[in-house]
């Protein structure tokens, strides 16, 4: 994760996000910011298989959540990711912020293709 401090520089350039995720620190096995609205919130690395899967747990949520980023050789010199996110939202929620976090899923591939 420490690869991911990166990824503080791309949210700086980015408008939407700029104002609502702050505060990007990371270590070996984590990786803490703050969203507007919701505080402060730690991404750790709860297993990891090298070179194909890291799974995340989260903490200071208010719903449970996991996350997965699975890789995939394909050919020489290229990988496929594959982003997974189960959160337990409310029906409610979940029709509100659907969309956003898919949205948010593809952003950070795209944001991790380019760093990684």
């Amino acid at each position: 994760m420490r690869h991911w401090d990166a990824l503080k520089d791309r949210l700086a350039q980015d408008k939407q996000l700029q104002d609502k995720v702050r505060d990007w620190t990371c270590d070996a096995d984590t990786c803490s910011f703050s969203i507007e609205s919701v505080g402060r919130v730690t991404l750790r690395i709860v297993d990891r298989e090298p070179d194909k899967t890291v799974k995340f747990g989260a903490d200071n949520l208010p719903v449970a959540f996991n996350l997965w980023i699975q890789l995939k050789e394909n050919a020489a010199g290229e990988t496929l990711m594959k982003i997974t996110l189960k959160a337990d939202l409310p029906f409610m929620l979940k029709t509100m912020l659907g969309g956003k976090l898919q949205q948010g899923i593809v952003q950070m591939g795209e944001m991790l293709a380019r760093v990684l």
